[in-house]
């Protein structure tokens, strides 16, 4: 999974499978306190309490994690460690995430795999890129939308029109 694909799943996981799982189970608590961590570090605002509840709640993930898995943790969990700090110098983490990039670096790993040269590849990738821009540019095309919700009707119809008129029948 991608880092924004697991990101949606921890803050999803608890509607779609919440209501299975028994009352005090302790895999759940500690799921729990990871989604509380997860809404901490994606606030909007920071403040000293939510730095030190955070703070707090990142060391007992941490020893929950130790008594349930049994295992020693690993360099992401003592990265974690320093976030409320940095939240307090920086701000809300939620405005330097690089979540967003993620999805041209997926493009580029894509392409990178269809590349049969192995011989400076990373010169491959930025001239293939320079290439679709100039293309797109040169094209008139910009950033299209290719959403399409029948061969009748493409996202930029009136969507709502549509809608009603598929209801009437």
């Amino acid at each position: 999974m991608s880092a924004s694909e697991l990101k949606n799943l921890i803050l999803c996981f608890g509607l779609l499978f919440g209501h299975l799982v028994p009352e005090g189970n302790k895999h759940w608590s500690f799921f729990l306190s990871l989604r509380k961590i997860v809404d901490m570090i994606l606030s909007d605002f920071v403040s000293t309490k939510l730095s030190e509840d955070l703070a707090m709640l990142i060391q007992q993930h941490q020893l929950s994690y130790m008594e349930l898995f049994k295992q020693h943790l690993k360099p992401k969990f003592h990265i974690l460690t320093h976030y409320p700090s940095l939240m307090i110098k920086v701000g809300p983490l939620k405005k330097i995430m690089t979540l967003r990039y993620e999805s041209k670096h997926r493009s580029l790993k894509l392409l990178a795999n269809v590349i049969s040269s192995r011989i400076n590849i990373t010169y491959s990738l930025a001239i293939r890129h320079q290439l679709d821009m100039a293309s797109r540019l040169i094209l008139n095309n910009g950033f299209e939308n290719d959403i399409s919700f029948s061969k009748r009707h493409s996202a930029n119809s009136d969507f709502i029109a549509y809608c009603k008129e598929v209801a009437e029948k």
